[in-house]
């Protein structure tokens, strides 16, 4: 995600009036913060060239912290706390419901006393009724991986990394594939050019020198 103060304009000269009317071709939130940022700037600078050497002159900090309080003014969060919104929505969305567990050895499914499916039993990677306990691998029964990094990143599952090895896979064979098509008519355009000059050579009136053509266009009518 990129952040930026960005100021229409079609002269360095225009008035700030003249960007302020300019945000139109901006989306929506841009064309809010901007506007802020234009009246704010009235009785600092005079014209969009002014604006922006000043803002230039900041460093990254300054402009960040400006690009803040401007939001802020305008109803918006904060980068910082925008992102971190970002950041818990992604890892919502990578917690997904598990399917119902199933022994690894006989495929029944944890049940209570009283015969229903039991949805308290503590998940595991590859869970065994108590029966098959016994033949649990170690590591089977650990709890599953949550999907959520320490950042709150979501992190792949197996199966979407092996989804994305498999597409990246055949992205390369395609790639492969399209350069022998580009080397093979590479080498087929080199065959029929030796040919043409071939018999251009040993024929005196298609010989471009002889005839004395120079770049000559030939009309097909």
């Amino acid at each position: 995600m990129s952040w930026e103060l960005r100021i229409p304009y079609r002269s360095r000269e225009d008035s700030l009036a003249d960007v302020a009317l300019d945000t139109a071709e901006l989306d929506a939130e841009d064309a809010r913060v901007t506007r802020q940022l234009v009246m704010d700037a009235i009785g600092t600078d005079a014209t969009a060239g002014e604006l922006i050497d000043r803002i230039e002159r900041m460093s990254q900090a300054e402009r960040r912290d400006l690009l803040d309080r401007t939001r802020v003014r305008v109803g918006m969060d904060t980068i910082a706390d925008t992102e971190a919104h970002e950041r818990f929505l992604a890892a919502n969305r990578a917690i997904r419901p598990r399917p119902l567990q199933r022994c690894a050895v006989c495929d029944t499914v944890p049940t209570t006393r009283q015969g229903f499916p039991d949805l308290n039993v503590p998940p595991a990677k590859r869970w065994h009724c108590p029966a098959h306990e016994h033949l649990a691998s170690a590591g089977d029964l650990d709890p599953p991986p949550s999907g959520v990094g320490l950042d709150m990143s979501p992190i792949p599952s197996d199966a979407e990394l092996a989804r994305e090895q498999r597409r990246d896979e055949q992205r390369r064979r395609e790639h492969e594939r399209r350069q022998q098509e580009r080397r093979a008519e590479a080498e087929a355009i080199r065959k029929a050019r030796e040919r043409y000059e071939e018999r251009v050579a040993e024929d005196d009136y298609v010989r471009p020198e002889i005839a004395g053509i120079r770049g000559a266009r030939m009309d097909a009518r």
